[in-house]
């Protein structure tokens, strides 16, 4: 009698272990953030949106690239420039100044390996910027001449050294946040006492997704 009790008993639980190996889930390990792609605003010798991708090397270091653009238009109104003849004449010149900037980025996160997550903290990083400038401009005709467009092209490279934090808002979403300044003086004319610039300053402003 006994044992025909003991099997009524796990014929009856069996229906609630089924049900409750059914409810099991597996365990879901998350995958490892490797990279980020961060879009924005900057504001450094002139201001651009900015595209960056960020690559993750190590649990402290980071690798990353930035395109960046600006259009500039501006106008001059009531010049006055001085004939063969004498007598002055007002122009009127309109431009448009582009910029095409590209950013390579060496990143150092201040933060223990086993804390936070990764690609978020406070950083600092070495940056090499590379600046394109092209500029139009169009001078409108006055009795004197004739309309004409002129084209100027400059191209320089220069380090600057930045400081940041890339925040995190949510398991995949950051923002970054970060001032510089170069590192190096740009020379400029001979003839002039003060044959350095000053150092450009500037700070940036971007969110991301990490994948």
């Amino acid at each position: 009698m006994h044992y025909r009790m003991s099997g009524l008993l796990a014929l009856l639980s069996l229906p609630t272990f089924i049900a409750s190996a059914q409810t099991v889930e597996p365990i879901r390990i998350p995958r490892p953030v490797k990279q980020v792609f961060k879009i924005g605003l900057r504001a450094f010798d002139q201001p651009d949106i900015a595209l960056s991708y960020e690559k993750r090397l190590s649990a402290r270091w980071s690798l990353s690239g930035t395109l960046g653009y600006f259009p500039q238009h501006y106008s001059s109104y009531g010049l006055w420039y001085t004939t063969a003849a004498g007598q002055q004449q007002p122009t009127v010149v309109r431009g448009v100044n582009r910029y095409y900037n590209v950013d390579v980025q060496a990143r150092y996160y201040f933060r223990r390996r086993t804390v936070g997550q990764p690609l978020t903290g406070w950083y600092a990083a070495l940056v090499a910027h590379g600046s394109h400038i092209r500029t139009r401009q169009e001078h409108e005709s006055t009795p004197t001449t004739a309309a004409y467009v002129t084209h100027a092209a400059s191209t320089r490279i220069q380090p600057q050294l930045q400081l940041g934090r890339q925040w995190a808002l949510g398991s995949r979403l950051v923002l970054d946040t970060f001032v510089g300044t170069e590192i190096l003086r740009r020379a400029t004319s001979r003839n002039t006492r003060n044959r350095y610039q000053p150092l450009n300053r500037g700070a940036g402003l971007q969110l991301g997704i990490r994948l």
